[in-house]
């Protein structure tokens, strides 16, 4: 566990170590023959063997396609992923590699290793003997949810999974919450109560939005992101505070990587205020965007969390 201010930076903004999570590409060629010679067989579509299934989707179905392991050596900590086709930036479409996995050297049949390491988080307030706590750059990606029947920027009324009961929600509770954090952090995390009415969506008339939700680990919302108190610019341009990076773990299980900007575009949790199947999002260079369609798989996951001081 570490609490401790790792920096102020020039702009005044505290930034927190707390928890770990792999991130950083393992590129030492003997370190990587070591890590593979440990790691036994590789799985397939029939058989995981000793790996983790991601369970990730191709064309609205759950494959076997993706797999993750994790080992120890010298006192480190990696993880191997290993995938036999590329993964889609959507629900609804096909293997496809532009600007993607392939793009980026993450190619299938290969075993791309990555270092487990501190999370760093900015402190976005401090009150009451807690902080509430952003992560510095995105650490993975996932799809809000899988089931959505509806075309893409819909304006119709399709069916909508809101996020008390979002694919996203349950991921960042569970997998994301256990990975990252042993039981000494878990004692510190607060379970928080998650405003999720319309009027944290930036619209009270919002017919998607949901009842409020008590989590340990939560996107933030429109209000949130737009609020000055925490260190934002309250238009939706851009804003350095909401422009995060991305971690080579996240880029490796697909997060797409643009050719121009150095940032990456991840979820909040509020519903879209014009399109029905939609979730709010911030783009590049911390831009705020209504128009992030629900199954796509290109959006970055950028955790908060409150944690006992």
């Amino acid at each position: 566990m570490a609490d401790v201010l790792e920096e102020n930076l020039a702009d005044g903004e505290k930034v927190i170590s707390f928890g770990v999570y792999p991130q950083g590409k393992v590129t030492d060629e003997q370190l990587i023959a070591q890590l593979n010679a440990s790691i036994g067989e590789l799985p397939d579509e029939q058989d995981a063997k000793e790996w983790t299934d991601y369970g990730f989707y191709i064309h609205n179905k759950r494959c076997s396609y993706a797999w993750y392991k994790d080992a120890e050596h010298c006192g480190g900590r990696y993880r191997g992923v290993y995938f036999t086709q590329y993964r889609p930036p959507c629900l609804n479409s096909y293997p496809y590699t532009a600007r993607s996995q392939e793009a980026l050297g993450y190619v299938v049949g290969k075993v791309h290793w990555f270092a487990w390491q501190p999370i760093k988080w900015q402190v976005l307030l401090t009150e009451n003997g807690s902080a509430l706590l952003l992560s510095y750059a995105a650490l993975d990606n996932m799809q809000y949810h899988h089931e959505l029947i509806a075309s893409e920027f819909s304006v119709q009324e399709d069916e909508f999974v809101c996020y008390d009961q979002s694919d996203i929600r349950a991921w960042l509770n569970e997998t994301f919450f256990n990975a990252a954090f042993d039981a000494e952090d878990k004692e510190r995390v607060l379970l928080t109560e998650v405003d999720n009415s319309p009027s944290s969506t930036g619209n009270s008339d919002n017919d998607h939005a949901c009842k409020n939700t008590f989590d340990r680990v939560f996107l933030l919302c429109h209000n949130q992101l737009t609020d000055t108190k925490l260190g934002m610019i309250h238009s939706l341009g851009k804003c350095p505070k909401r422009d995060k990076s991305s971690t080579d773990y996240a880029h490796c299980v697909g997060l797409e990587k643009d050719s121009i900007y150095t940032g990456t575009n991840w979820w909040t949790r509020s519903p879209s205020i014009e399109f029905h199947n939609c979730v709010q999002r911030v783009g590049y260079t911390g831009y705020y965007d209504y128009y992030g369609c629900q199954p796509y798989f290109c959006e970055g996951i950028v955790p908060a969390i409150k944690i006992k001081l």
